[in-house]
């Protein structure tokens, strides 16, 4: 595990939202490294939700190119952004009202989530600060992955689950109270 490439990619990104004044939050795997300022696992890639993605693509796009990182176009307008053979990947999300309408599958379906599941406040990790989603995002994303992407190549997810299942019980979150408010449409 190479934690100082990790560094590196994880200072860009936080480099892009401060440069492009963009809203990009990480999910999945890396959350939980945000969380607890510091690498905890391998990682293959950085996955990431940016609102309007759509309207600030030109801008990500030209500062993660001046930093050496391929950009691969997907057809429905998200972003891979490659260094290494380590990748960021980039999906759209629009704030409707109260509600995310997040587009990771493109045409295919959208996946709406409560808009306050996009972290307000930076996490610090080392010197520079991340956005994340919520860990009600991270329980219901990792609990059923699959109704979400049928394409899922199952992985344990068990240590995750039982931190997030822990912190949100530590924080009198009841499971119950937010399961329901992340769907396909």
């Amino acid at each position: 595990m190479n934690k100082q490439f990790y560094i590196e990619v994880l200072a860009d990104l936080a480099a892009v939202i401060k440069t492009t004044k963009s809203k990009i939050y990480i999910f999945a795997g890396f959350t939980i490294d945000v969380w607890s300022n510091d690498i905890l696992r391998e990682h293959h890639d950085i996955d990431t939700i940016c609102v309007d993605l759509k309207l600030h693509s030109d801008d990500i796009i030209s500062f993660f190119e001046s930093k050496d990182y391929k950009i691969i176009y997907v057809p429905n307008g998200d972003l891979k952004i490659k260094k290494n053979n380590f990748g960021i990947s980039m999906t759209n999300c629009e704030i409707i009202e109260n509600n995310a309408n997040w587009t990771p599958y493109g045409v295919t379906g959208s996946i709406i989530f409560p808009s306050d599941w996009l972290v307000i406040n930076p996490y610090k990790f080392n010197d520079f600060l991340l956005y994340t989603v919520d860990k009600k995002f991270e329980y219901c994303l990792k609990n059923n992955p699959s109704s979400f992407n049928p394409n899922w190549e199952p992985r344990d997810h068990s240590i995750s689950l039982s931190y997030l299942r822990d912190s949100l019980i530590k924080e009198n979150t009841a499971i119950d109270s937010f399961i329901h408010k992340m769907y396909l449409k």
